[in-house]
């Protein structure tokens, strides 16, 4: 019998990739401490890190196999749907970090996932009025500041490196630039 999943409770999780491809068969280890090779949907969003799924079920998020899902739903399908569900299901809130930036906040697992969703860096972008730069040291620390912004930006720096010191599931290092014109993230250099 196919294991499946409850598609309604499918979200996009951010993840660090190095070295990996998509498509690559994993071996994934269970709780019970059970191995199974499976195929995980990904894909790179940009820079090091990865958009991969995950299946709420109350107590724990268990990653999401190609396996679970039904036949003939493709990753670019499953993105759609995991990024609906979480719009639905996840109530995000901007709020003013103490040394002057901006964090979204919503709970702790799902920060990060934040990225896969256009409509919430177009409010950003309406808040700021200008390009800003974010950071994910952390699965649950969505942090970013404006990039003219000499003295934010250099705090969001320090607060990057204190929490990637600290913290149980890092992310990355890298910051992404926010275009408010074009509205997309590149990967920023030299800031």
């Amino acid at each position: 019998m196919k294991n499946t999943v409850n598609l309604d409770k499918v979200y996009p999780y951010i993840k660090q990739v190095e070295g990996a491809g998509a498509g690559d068969v994993v071996t994934v280890i269970a709780n019970d401490g059970s191995q199974a090779r499976v195929t995980l949907p990904w894909h790179i969003w940009l820079g090091d890190l990865g958009v991969f799924y995950v299946a709420d079920e109350g107590d724990i998020l268990k990653m999401v196999s190609s396996e679970m899902l039904p036949d003939g739903m493709d990753e670019t399908a499953l993105f759609k749907l995991a990024c609906n569900n979480l719009l639905r299901d996840i109530e995000f809130r901007l709020c003013a970090a103490d040394w002057g930036g901006t964090g979204i906040v919503c709970g702790g697992n799902f920060e990060a996932s934040a990225l896969c969703c256009p409509d919430i860096w177009s409010f950003v972008a309406r808040q700021y009025k200008e390009d800003f730069v974010v950071a994910v040291p952390a699965r649950d620390v969505v942090i970013m500041a404006p990039v003219a912004d000499a003295d934010r930006m250099h705090n969001l720096k320090l607060t990057v490196d204190n929490v990637l010191s600290k913290c149980e599931h890092p992310l990355s290092a890298k910051l992404f630039y926010y275009s408010v014109e074009k509205g997309c993230f590149t990967v920023a250099k030299d800031i």
